[in-house]
């Protein structure tokens, strides 16, 4: 199937999907692209379900994307049109001068902004052709980071095999010298490392493999009940709560929001398992979950908080607790990969939400996780 941000070699005119429900705005722009350039061939749609159908359908070189639409607000209506058609380069073409917005568009997949008042066929026509080529330069690099990813799963899904060997035969060895007077202590320790650090790297192996399902595996997104996401996560994690007692306070009534439940489920348990985790020893650890509500932009967007008494982490080190891999406590005192968080900001990324944490160390941390409001 040809990408629809390719130019057809039969038909050299820019093919451009133009959403807008706008009388008057519709004839603006077909005006200037008529001015500018007579190699344009225009389709339209007024709403946005509409354009996303269509755009599915045919082949787009382009679209300009009004963000006030019958179905649709704000930047819920990029986000949105981004995500369901992914190979057709978006231009943002609205009445709202809002440099904020504007920069927030850019996040959400648009290739430009242009404000109506401000553009002339000019400039429509520049941001179409760099919006065009940008589109090719993203298709390639997402197409190179799709087989990055399928290495990467591939690698990850052959290592499983030996490693569950090592463990056996570890299993084996200490076994069958478990009362065997000959067999010295250092053996057994030996033993008992090798199979302690073959168990840790099949834990390894296995977060990769589920970070790059994250970023691979298909995403629909319906309203989710978070009450019930949080249920599942708490349910999951039952062995770990009665482990060391924790103290699970929910606030209120939670609301729903658009997100996929698998990888909701998956990302509150992430950071409800890491709250636990990470709390000293010898204190009972602690966690209290709400949510709230929030406009911004012309979208609402659902915010969930997971607060704990933890050991708490440093403001310079924010940033990097959600890398891969980037762990801020030694391994011998707090285990795991390094990976869970990542595993988080991935889910909720490819949800169209955000996560964060707000902490002081040795006072707890506040983690959240948001997602747009059903």
């Amino acid at each position: 199937m040809q990408s629809s941000s390719a130019i057809s070699q039969s038909d050299s005119r820019i093919s451009l999907l133009l959403v807008e429900d706008s009388a008057s705005d519709i004839s603006l722009v077909r005006r200037m692209l008529e001015r500018a350039n007579p190699d344009y061939r225009v389709s339209g749609a007024e709403r946005l379900s509409s354009a996303i159908a269509l755009a599915q359908s045919q082949r787009f070189d382009i679209a300009l994307l009004d963000l006030t639409l019958p179905d649709s607000d704000g930047l819920l209506t990029v986000e949105t049109f981004v995500s369901a058609v992914t190979d057709v380069p978006t231009i943002v073409l609205t009445i709202l001068d809002d440099e904020a917005l504007a920069l927030q568009a850019i996040t959400k997949g648009a290739q430009d902004y242009l404000i109506k008042d401000a553009i002339s066929p000019e400039i429509l026509t520049r941001s179409i052709r760099y919006s065009i080529e940008r589109g090719r330069l993203v298709s390639q690099i997402r197409t190179a980071n799709k087989e990055l990813d399928a290495f990467s799963y591939s690698a990850a899904h052959d290592l499983k095999s030996p490693l569950r060997g090592i463990i056996g035969l570890a299993d084996i060895l200490l076994d069958a010298a478990d009362g065997d007077a000959e067999i010295s202590s250092a053996a057994m320790t030996y033993a008992q490392n090798i199979r302690d650090n073959a168990v840790r790297m099949s834990q390894l192996v296995s977060d990769l493999l589920a970070y790059s399902r994250i970023k691979t595996s298909h995403v629909d997104l319906v309203p989710v009940d978070l009450n019930v996401s949080l249920n599942e996560a708490l349910a999951q994690l039952q062995a770990d709560i009665d482990r060391r007692q924790a103290q699970i306070t929910v606030a209120d009534s939670l609301p729903k929001a658009m997100g996929y439940p698998p990888m909701v489920v998956q990302a509150i348990a992430n950071l409800i398992s890491n709250a636990i985790k990470f709390t000293a020893s010898d204190v009972r650890p602690s966690i209290f979950i709400q949510a709230e509500t929030e406009a911004r932009a012309g979208a609402k967007f659902a915010r969930l908080w997971i607060i704990d008494n933890g050991i708490g982490i440093a403001e310079q080190h924010y940033d990097q607790v959600f890398g891969i891999f980037k762990r801020l406590n030694s391994r011998n005192d707090y285990a795991g990969s390094g990976v869970g968080l990542a595993i988080t900001q991935q889910a909720i990324a490819r949800m169209g939400g955000s996560v964060g944490v707000d902490s002081k160390l040795n006072e707890g941390s506040r983690f959240w996780l948001e997602l747009p409001l059903a």
